[in-house]
C-alpha cells in the first residue's frame, strides 16, 4: 500500500473524523462537512451516539476512503469550506 501523509493544511488537531483522499489524510469536522455540504453528508456518515466508535473514519489507521475525487478537488472543497 502507498505510505500516506497528513495534508499541512487540513490536517486539523480538534477534527474528529479521518478522510483519505488519493495518498493523503484529512483531518475534518464532521459538523463542518455535514453543515455545508450536501454531497458529503450523504457520503460521510454521522457519528455515532454515546461511546461508540465508527469502524472507519476514527483514525489514520482506518480513514474513511473517498474515491470519486481527486486530491486537488478536495482541497479546493475544503478551502471553501474552511476560509
Amino acid at each position: 500500500p502507498p505510505k500516506l501523509k497528513k495534508h499541512k493544511r487540513y490536517y486539523l488537531p480538534d477534527g474528529n473524523i479521518v478522510i483519505q483522499v488519493e495518498n493523503t489524510l484529512f483531518r475534518l469536522s464532521l459538523s463542518v462537512l455535514h453543515e455545508n455540504s450536501p454531497v458529503l453528508r450523504s457520503t460521510v456518515p454521522p457519528l455515532p451516539a454515546g461511546k461508540a466508535v465508527p469502524v472507519v473514519g476514527f483514525n489514520d489507521k482506518r480513514p474513511l476512503v473517498l474515491r470519486e475525487i481527486s486530491e486537488v478537488d478536495f482541497v479546493r472543497l475544503l478551502s471553501i469550506l474552511y476560509p
